[in-house]
């Protein structure tokens, strides 16, 4: 879960646990925001204002619409910038301890969101959600 320069206008939302997060996403997501801010989105789903998405640190920043892209490029030139060597030492270094944690419970938790998320009540929920889009 990498995070991302989004517009003013939207808000945030992670899929709430009607629907089962994956554990991946639930570690990464405790990492970037602390657990309490994962744990209010996990259980709820409720939709976060972009404001409010800065001030936890789920997103880098706020741009406009026609400022979107060009942050975008600016912040992928930065990153390149860097050795691919350095680069991978500092994302291991923040993802191994998610792995680790995601592979000790793995199969188990895996099995659990499967069976969640292929419910007939989550393929209803869904249904009913894609429709908003």
């Amino acid at each position: 879960m990498n995070k991302t320069t989004i517009e003013a206008q939207g808000d945030v939302a992670v899929v709430r646990m009607t629907n089962g997060v994956t554990n991946a996403v639930n570690l990464e997501l405790r990492q970037i925001v602390g657990d309490r801010a994962a744990t209010e989105m996990v259980y709820t789903g409720v939709m976060m204002p972009t404001v409010d998405a800065l001030e936890i640190g789920l997103v880098d920043e706020i741009v406009t619409e026609e400022d979107l892209e060009q942050k975008a490029i600016e912040k992928i030139a930065n990153i390149a910038k860097f050795s691919c060597e350095g680069f991978a030492a500092i994302k291991a270094n923040r993802t191994d301890p998610v792995r680790t944690a995601y592979k000790a419970g793995f199969e188990k938790k895996n099995a659990q969101f499967i069976e969640c998320w292929f419910s007939k009540n989550v393929q209803a929920y869904l249904c009913k959600a894609a429709e908003k889009f």
